[in-house]
């Protein structure tokens, strides 16, 4: 095998905001030919010796716009189609990029690994359009609510107790324990420490478990 290109093909039902979507997405996404990200996109760990150019390549012919990001010999292409889908291309120079061999009796392995770059890919720019907290959320956490018949007080953004608790939730989230009463007044620094009383600290924690 010397070529292939598996393709993804998303039609929108809204053609009219594709294109102003698919320009934000290029926007976001300018960083897609870092190793690193490559390394997540292509499934391959990127080494210091890996050979290639790693960086997004935005082409422009008239008023289409692609984005290209490249991993050894093969490649991966993203624009707007007809003006109507997105379109992903990965086009796979050298199997053996992918860690397949090159006689033709591998090209089903092939196909699957680069529909995965595909779908990775799109994973990948999912993630980023999805690391916003979403307005429903939003408004939820920072307006009373109530839950199972039970007042939950607000949690307003940019409050030093709130953003204290915030900061106790960063550092301890990744303990497989239950969130300590001392966590949020150590968390609060000096100043906040002195104002995150024990009793306000049950009634913080009590806010948070029922805003979920």
């Amino acid at each position: 095998m010397r070529q292939i290109e598996v393709s993804k093909t998303l039609v929108f039902d809204a053609p009219r905001n594709g294109r102003a979507f698919f320009e934000a997405l290029v926007a976001d996404n300018l960083d897609l030919g870092r190793p690193e990200q490559l390394e997540l996109i292509f499934g391959r760990k990127i080494l210091p010796s890996t050979p290639g150019v790693f960086a997004t390549r935005v082409v422009t012919r008239g008023v289409d716009v692609t984005i290209n990001v490249g991993y050894k010999h093969s490649r991966t292409k993203e624009y707007f189609k007809e003006g109507r889908a997105l379109r992903i291309e990965t086009v796979v120079n050298d199997p053996t990029d992918l860690g397949v061999l090159r006689r033709l009796a591998h090209l089903p392995e092939l196909q699957a690994k680069a529909r995965d770059v595909n779908c990775r890919l799109l994973d990948h720019e999912h993630v980023g359009q999805g690391c916003v907290l979403a307005s429903p959320a939003f408004e939820r956490i920072a307006r009373p609510s109530i839950t199972d018949g039970r007042r939950a007080p607000a949690l307003r953004f940019g409050d030093p107790r709130v953003q204290a608790l915030a900061g106790a939730l960063a550092v301890s989230a990744h303990l497989v324990r239950r969130l300590l009463q001392q966590d949020p007044r150590a968390a609060g620094g000096r100043p906040a420490r002195r104002a995150h009383s024990q009793s306000r600290c049950c009634y913080d924690l009590r806010r948070l478990k029922l805003k979920g």
